[in-house]
């Protein structure tokens, strides 16, 4: 254990703002795989660690207290992402505003690292086709364990369009995941809680995440 492994979040950012470099690496190593769960389902494997990179460059700007350094840090990456597809709904010339889109919309390829069973490849091509801030507020509750509160605080918005945005998405998934399946017997296997997904996929990805370099 390093002199700096006790701290906590909150001191390691203060020491990494304050120009300390190994407090920045202990606090990269403790939240790398939260970002790259979040840009896992959002953008292609090859963009997705120039993001978590941008991410934590932009943590390091002066900014109000910070009492939670992952939903911060969550937060940011929301940002980058937005920053993302805004550039690549220009390239694409879309019209409507970029919330009404889904990422399946936007033309973003899912990565290949979370294929897998039939059932999470359901179940990530439903959350794909979801609007985008709605698939954010699920994966945020769900994958994350984000309370109402803190995914507010995350995207930005007030606790209780979250609220909403939770219930409706879970019944459109769950809606769209009977127009994906093949068979009811696939259907039956794919439509247990939406917990148990969540579970599946976070033991996924905690497992397949590619460490820091």
């Amino acid at each position: 254990m390093g002199p700096w492994d006790p701290l906590s979040d909150e001191e390691l950012l203060a020491c990494w703002r304050d120009g300390d470099g190994a407090s920045g690496q202990v606090l990269i190593r403790r939240h790398h795989r939260t970002l790259s769960r979040f840009f896992a389902n959002k953008v292609p494997s090859a963009v997705a660690p120039d993001l978590v990179q941008e991410s934590f460059k932009r943590c390091m700007k002066p900014s109000a207290e910070v009492s939670s350094v992952r939903a911060y840090l969550l937060g940011i990456a929301f940002h980058v992402w937005i920053d993302h597809l805004r550039a690549r709904q220009r390239e694409r010339r879309l019209q409507r505003e970029l919330e009404q889109h889904s990422a399946e919309e936007l033309g973003v390829p899912p990565d290949q690292v979370l294929a897998g069973k039939v059932e999470r490849r359901l179940l990530l091509r439903a959350l794909r086709r979801l609007p985008m801030e709605m698939q954010v507020a699920l994966e945020l509750a769900y994958w994350e364990r984000l309370s109402r509160t803190e995914i507010a605080e995350v995207m930005g918005r007030p606790p209780g369009t979250v609220a909403t945005w939770l219930r409706a998405g879970k019944q459109a998934l769950r809606a769209d995941l009977a127009r994906l399946a093949r068979s009811t017997a696939q259907l039956t296997s794919t439509l247990d809680t939406l917990d148990q997904w969540s579970a599946r996929v976070r033991a996924t990805t905690h497992s397949e995440d590619v460490a820091p370099s």
